[in-house]
């Protein structure tokens, strides 16, 4: 959640290698933790291949949680190229999500189908799981989401000509921006970047653009 990714994996690696080497449920979800924290350092290779082995532990040891935080990196990893192709691994992480009672894998397993309705440019299919999303997000405090939420509702907005609406959101998700989590704090900007030149305040937009 702050960015600290490179530590994460490291942690990861660690309790990997000092943990038995047979199946478990607690080894399946480090690898599939192990998936996440590689997906946002942009080391795919090593993304699919820890959420592969993360799904079939989990399936092979009876673990629900696990396999839903694989599915979801799984399919986060699809969208990536093909948005509508990681659809069905997103709903189902979903579907998984509900069934262990794991409401932090249900936000991003949601969060990542809004984004990829998003880019496949399906404004009507996005509303159910982005609001969802927003609002389990919200009751547990899970700011990571809320901000990318934020993100594809200050785009909906934008699109839709609703500039006051948009800003409000983009701000919003700008004024959540704490620790290292520098990806989203950019998306936040680009939003804002947008709004400014598209309201004639073309020399407020760059000086944002450049301050971040």
């Amino acid at each position: 959640m702050r960015g600290r990714l490179a530590e994460g994996v490291a942690a990861t690696e660690q309790s990997l290698s000092a943990a038995p080497p047979e199946p478990s449920p607690g080894r399946a979800l480090a690898l599939a933790m192990l998936s996440l924290l590689t997906f946002w350092l942009g080391d795919f290779a090593r993304t699919r291949s820890s959420a592969t082995s993360a799904l079939d532990m989990g399936a092979a040891v009876g673990d629900i949680r696990s396999q839903a935080r694989a599915l979801s990196q799984l399919g986060a990893l699809v969208i990536l190229r093909d948005p509508g192709a990681g659809d069905p691994m997103l709903m189902r992480a979903a579907e998984l999500a509900r069934t262990a009672g794991d409401q932090a894998e249900l936000c991003d397993a949601l969060t990542s189908l809004a984004i990829s309705y998003f880019c496949q440019d399906d404004p009507g299919a996005i509303r159910s799981p982005i609001e969802e999303a927003l609002g389990l997000a919200e009751a547990i405090g899970f700011e990571d989401d809320i901000r990318w939420c934020l993100w594809c509702l200050a785009h909906l907005a934008f699109s839709a000509g609703d500039l006051a609406g948009a800003r409000a959101h983009a701000e919003r998700a700008l004024a959540l921006m704490t620790g290292q989590d520098r990806l989203s704090r950019y998306c936040a900007v680009e939003i804002l970047c947008l709004l400014d030149a598209s309201t004639g305040a073309a020399d407020t937009a760059r000086e944002r653009a450049e301050a971040d």
